[in-house]
């Protein structure tokens, strides 16, 4: 698959979260609630993710041997992680040291690096 279609891919995968009915009896109201802890890393920063990746590779700013780098506390490394590890691009995030364990396993978990600074010094 070439990064083309890996990124119509990952649209397809962050566009799929279903929605449920809920009725309000007190109104007779019908409201429809998108399930979007159903995304693919659990997070609505996919979303974001995969917008700013599909953008990199329509312009040709991301290639192949790109590496997209990120300065976070955590959950858009996270969708980043997930969505380069997609597209089979390379990321890296910074993240202060004091960033929980279970956020650097994930991002690891995609294929993502982390580089920590000091957290007197933020990201």
């Amino acid at each position: 698959m070439n990064l083309q279609q890996k990124k119509a891919w990952l649209g397809r995968m962050v566009s799929r979260t279903p929605a449920v009915p809920f009725v309000d009896d007190a109104t007779g109201c019908t409201i429809w609630l998108k399930l979007e802890y159903m995304l693919p890393s659990g997070s609505t920063k996919d979303r974001v993710a995969a917008h700013i990746l599909s953008r990199g590779v329509e312009t040709g700013a991301i290639g192949e041997d790109t590496i997209v780098v990120e300065a976070s506390s955590g959950s858009t490394s996270i969708a980043l992680a997930m969505a380069c590890a997609v597209l089979g691009v390379r990321f890296c995030a910074v993240m202060p040291e004091n960033v929980s364990r279970e956020r650097l396993l994930i991002i690891r978990r995609y294929g993502g690096e982390a580089h920590l600074t000091r957290s007197a010094d933020g990201v």
